[in-house]
């Protein structure tokens, strides 16, 4: 370590040192549930150099990130697969790194050269807080020199490690004394880079899909043709094991499916005219994997009346195979047989792509 520099312990108070330590472009050694890391601003490429040199990595070579929470990589991604949603939802915070596809507006030298990008949300709490206090990712990479040994306490740190840091902070071993799980989702078959912490048991656990509800306004158009459509894929391609349903924010209990939506779908070859409409309740957004929405503001209704429902909601169009104008499914309620029709027809092309995610999570890690 530098000259003079005592190890601290780590917690919240020593925390606002690291963050000053942090802000001014310095590098903090610090432990993690997994292993001890060195961390520091994953915008900065002095950083970035720094730390490449320190742990004698090639600096062609991207360090992986850790986030505060799931929520804050959505603008680091090009996109959010369902096979990622699901282990975000499930595992994190925990001992998992995922590999994405990184957004365009990423500095190239955290991304690999076909564009990927690692992340994790970590749990522990002095370095979530850490991370919540700079408000931005972290370059958070294990204390060691390339290919040696993670350490799982600050004894096991290397002093040439500590003689490059700016502040050292401890708290014993690292509660699981393991590196994390590093899985990416961006192969059409998904697959773990490195076992760890996380066992492929849990792993596939936390990618089960078992029940998808649609939701929109009245619940008596879109979410009902995207409900009776996607039964009928399901139906054709022997998709097993997913129970399907469909439910509107609005004072719908009772309401049956619009005329135009019944002779659209029987135009399909599809009978809705069983169904009756349902209100979200909190038991549907409990007992639901995955809660597709028509349009943002569904979305921003369920976070806001179902704060639990965070982390389980997709608007249909993200599933577009093919980039729109617009991801929203807008109502066709009080319009003609051709608005109708144009409508099942962007909603089938939301339910191609989900049935493509759904595939692609059944077969992961395999």
């Amino acid at each position: 370590m530098k000259r003079g520099m005592i190890p601290l312990k780590c917690n919240e108070n020593t925390i606002g040192k690291a963050v000053k330590v942090i802000e001014s472009g310095g590098i903090v050694l610090l432990p993690t549930e997994t292993v001890y890391g060195v961390a520091g601003d994953a915008y900065s490429h002095d950083v970035f150099t720094k730390i490449s040199i320190l742990k004698a990595r090639p600096q062609d070579k991207p360090f992986p990130l850790q986030v505060g929470k799931a929520e804050d990589v959505f603008y680091l991604l090009k996109k959010i697969n369902l096979t990622a949603m699901l282990l975000m939802k499930r595992l994190w915070p925990g001992a998992l790194t995922i590999i994405f596809e990184g957004g365009g507006d990423l500095p190239s030298f955290l991304k690999s050269k076909d564009g990927k990008i690692g992340i994790r949300v970590p749990d522990y709490a002095p370095l979530r807080l850490l991370l919540t206090k700079i408000g931005r990712p972290l370059i958070v990479t294990s204390a060691n020199k390339s290919g040696e040994k993670s350490p799982n306490s600050l004894e096991e740190v290397k002093e040439e490690i500590k003689k490059g840091v700016d502040l050292i902070l401890d708290s014993g071993k690292t509660s699981l004394e393991k590196e994390s799980t590093v899985v990416d989702i961006t192969k059409d078959v998904p697959d773990i880079l490195r076992e760890g912490a996380v066992e492929k048991e849990s792993l596939l656990d936390s990618l089960s899909l078992k029940k998808i509800a649609f939701i929109c306004t009245g619940n008596s158009c879109r979410s009902v043709m995207a409900k009776y459509y996607l039964e009928k894929i399901f139906k054709n391609k022997g998709i097993k094991g997913i129970e399907l349903d469909s439910a509107g924010i609005g004072k719908v209990e009772g309401l049956r499916a619009s005329s135009l939506t019944l002779e659209v779908l029987k135009e399909e070859g599809i009978d809705a005219s069983s169904h009756c409409a349902e209100p979200v309740t909190k038991e549907l957004v409990k007992e639901n994997d995955l809660i597709v929405v028509m349009g943002r503001n569904h979305r921003h209704f369920l976070r806001e009346e179902f704060p639990e429902s965070e982390g389980k909601i997709r608007l249909l169009g993200d599933f577009f195979v093919e980039k729109s104008s617009s991801s929203e499914i807008s109502d066709p309620i009080g319009q003609g047989k051709d608005v109708y029709k144009a409508c099942l027809f962007r909603i089938k092309t939301g339910l191609e792509g989900l049935v493509k995610e759904i595939i692609q999570v059944r077969g992961a890690f395999a």
